[in-house]
């Protein structure tokens, strides 16, 4: 639900154009928040070990790995459950959607950040 009673839809309808603005906001909150865009962007590659996952994305905190991420449905999180201690994490078959998204936002950021640099000379 957007907040605004006369733009929400029922689901598993496509929203129409009026409805647009409010879903796109939607999605680009859901992105942004709790640094979720960078694991979801290296996890867009395959299944990464906690530890790994702790390194490559510096900015995350164990907290929102372990407790925040899995409430989402678009990164699961398995424990192996074998001698040594293995937990990974990976998209969900819902957070594989969100690759080719990701990947355009990549390319847009790194478009855009070259452009603000040629902008600054």
């Amino acid at each position: 639900m957007c907040g605004n009673p006369r733009l929400n839809f029922q689901v598993g309808t496509f929203p129409s154009q009026n409805e647009l603005p409010c879903q796109v906001q939607k999605a680009v909150d859901e992105i942004s928040g709790q640094c979720t865009a960078g694991i979801w962007f290296r996890l867009r590659l395959g299944t990464a070990l906690f530890a790994d996952l702790m390194r490559q994305v510096l900015w995350i905190s164990e907290r929102v790995l372990m407790r925040h991420l899995p409430r989402w449905a678009v990164v699961q999180r398995t424990d192996h459950g074998s001698g040594l201690p293995r937990v990974d994490h990976g998209l969900t078959d819902h957070g594989i959607t969100l690759r080719p998204l990701l990947t355009e936002i990549g390319l847009w950021g790194t478009l855009h950040l070259n452009r603000h640099a040629k902008l600054q000379k």
